[in-house]
Formats: C-alpha cells, structure tokens, sequence
C-alpha cells in the first residue's frame, strides 16, 4: 500500500478548506462533523475528502479490542496524528515517579479504517447522553432572541424519531423537540443554523 505523506495530507485538507465555499459541500462536512464530533475539524475534512459515507472509524487495533478485524486489501483513511511527548515527573517529597503527557509538537500520519472495511462481532449502539435540568444561563432565549433578529421562526413541536431539532432554511424556520429538557434543547439546536448564521453575522 502507497504510504501517504504529511504533505500530502496538508495539500488534500488546503483543497478541502476551498471546496466549503461551496454550500453542498459545507452541509456535507457539517454532516461528517456531526458524526466525528470527536475528531478535530481537521480530521473531520480528512475523512469527507476521503470516505464520505463512513460512519464509524478507529484504529486497526482499536477494531481488534471490539472484536472486529480489518479485512485484508482495505485501504486506510489517513489522518493526522499529534506526537504527544512523554514526560518523567518526579514527586520531590516521596520521590514517586510518574508520566505525563506533554504538549503535542508535531504531527505524523496515522489511518483509520470505517466499520464497513471490517467484519467480526456486531457492535452495541454508541451510547447517548441525554442533557436533563434546566438552562440557569438562559442560553436557549437568547439563542431564540438572535434567530428572531435574522428573521427565523422557532417552534417547538413533536419531532419523528430520534430527532432533536432541524432547521429549513428555505422556510426559515427552527424546529426543537418539546419533549427535551431545557439543556438538552440548547445542546441539540439545530448546528446547521448556528454555523450560516455566525458566518452571515460575521460577513455583516
């Protein structure tokens, strides 16, 4: 397999910062953000640019510890990893010894492979946290306040599945599921919304 270059990663991800002018593609990367939110954003243009359907990815032996393998001939998705120094720190009272992450200092290829490039065990469903309580900062009315000054309407109504909010922005409107808790109603409002309109506060 052709081993992919550091170069090479930084000139695919320069074309993949271009290519969000486009509103297609701005939707698509926000579409991969969401299901890497882990990842950096970075990584996130990485991995559109070069499997845009994945769904799940990790590391060849992080399949392994999930009983999954990577079938043989799969190409990896090259990202870029940090190189996290290790240092010795040593406790001048005991005289304990321990390690610690230092400051990344460089960058260095790494792949990830896509759930559909391997086979073994079914995998359990992510885990979802779901926010509950109220919003003591009150987050939700002013993110309501600024939606009504770019002239978006904000309803909250019963959305079908597991549905937390959506955004038409052709209707402008706003849609937030009712049945959520405060918390979980400003941490699920709609992305697509917030990331036009800081773009379009911004331009302003």
């Amino acid at each position: 397999m052709e081993r992919t270059t550091a170069a090479e990663l930084l000139a695919t991800l320069a074309d993949g910062v271009a290519d969000l002018t486009s509103s297609t593609a701005w939707r698509a990367w926000l579409d991969v953000q969401r299901r890497f939110h882990r990842y950096s954003w970075g990584n996130t243009l990485l991995i559109a640019a070069q499997c845009p359907d994945a769904t799940r990815v990790a590391g060849f032996h992080a399949w392994l510890r999930l009983g999954r393998h990577v079938r043989k001939g799969e190409h990896g998705i090259a990202i870029l990893a940090p190189v996290v120094p290790r240092l010795r720190v040593v406790d001048a009272d005991s005289g304990d010894e321990r390690w610690v992450a230092g400051r990344p200092h460089a960058f260095r290829v790494a792949h990830v492979f896509d759930v559909s490039q391997t086979d073994g065990e079914e995998l359990a469903p992510p885990p979802v946290t779901r926010l509950e309580g109220g919003d003591p900062k009150d987050w939700y009315t002013q993110l309501r306040d600024v939606a009504h000054s770019l002239e978006f309407t904000v309803e909250e109504d019963y959305l079908p599945d597991d549905v937390n909010g959506d955004c038409n922005h052709a209707l402008r409107r706003i849609r937030i599921e009712v049945r959520n808790g405060q918390r979980q109603q400003v941490r699920r409002w709609p992305m697509s919304w917030v990331t036009r309109s800081c773009t379009r506060i911004a331009r302003d």
